[in-house]
């Protein structure tokens, strides 16, 4: 065998990286940022933005400064 064929034997991808890195991702942050989103009242598909650059801050201030029905007793359907 000559070494080209000897290295892409050896050759792995990024991918599987990237996808486990990706799950480990949403489990550390996803998970926790729709359950808060559920405790605000929004929809925990909000808590994609928070994958966002730039947008996740301006998620992060939405969240901090709206009314928490859980928290502060208030109710959204007024």
């Amino acid at each position: 065998m000559n070494s080209a064929t000897e290295n892409m034997q050896y050759q792995v991808t990024g991918l599987p990286a990237f996808l486990i890195f990706l799950a480990i991702g949403f489990f550390a942050f996803g998970l926790p940022s729709m359950k808060i989103a559920k405790r605000t009242g929004s929809s925990p598909w909000l808590a994609l933005l928070m994958s966002v650059p730039f947008v996740n801050i301006v998620v992060i201030w939405v969240f901090a400064y709206s009314s928490w029905p859980g928290v502060d007793g208030v109710s959204n359907n007024d």
